[in-house]
C-alpha cells in the first residue's frame, strides 16, 4: 500500500524522506525550509516537498512587525538574541524595521540559558514594553 501523503517535521527525517521519494507528497514542518534546503521558494516549493517554516530568517521581521502592531503605542521594544545563532547582517534588519515603525529597539544579548533572567530584568529595567525572543536553530 502506497501513502497518499506524509506529514513529517525535523531536519532528519525531511532529508530521509527526500532521499526515498520523489512521488509522494512530503508536508513539512521545519526551522528554514528554505534555509535548510528542503525547498527552492517559500512561496513556490519544489519538487514534492512543501511545508511550514517556524524560525525562517526571512519571517523574523513580520513576527517583529506583528508585535509592534499588538501594543499600541509601542515606542522602545526589546529583542533577546542567543548570540551564537544571531548574525549582525539579522540584527541590523531588526534594527532598520523597527526605526521604520519609529521603535527604539534593544538587543539583548545571552549567550546560555542561564543569562536569560538578568537579560529580561534588564528590558524591564530599560523600560521596554514588549519583548521579542529568538529561539536557537
Amino acid at each position: 500500500m502506497s501513502a497518499d501523503a506524509i506529514v513529517t517535521g525535523g531536519e532528519d527525517a525531511i532529508r530521509a524522506l527526500q532521499q526515498a521519494t520523489k512521488t509522494i507528497p512530503i508536508v513539512a514542518l521545519a526551522d528554514d525550509m528554505l534555509g535548510n534546503g528542503f525547498v527552492n521558494s517559500l512561496s513556490r516549493p519544489n519538487g514534492n516537498t512543501t511545508g511550514v517554516s517556524i524560525l525562517a530568517q526571512v519571517l523574523d521581521g513580520k513576527r517583529q512587525d506583528i508585535l509592534i502592531e499588538a501594543v499600541p503605542g509601542l515606542r522602545r521594544m526589546a529583542t533577546l538574541a542567543d548570540v551564537n545563532h544571531t548574525n549582525a547582517t539579522k540584527v541590523e534588519a531588526l534594527q532598520t524595521a523597527a526605526r521604520a515603525h519609529d521603535v527604539e529597539l534593544l538587543i539583548l544579548r545571552v549567550t546560555k540559558g542561564d543569562q536569560i533572567a538578568a537579560a529580561i530584568e534588564s528590558a524591564q529595567t530599560s523600560g521596554v514594553t514588549a519583548l521579542n525572543i529568538w529561539g536557537s536553530p
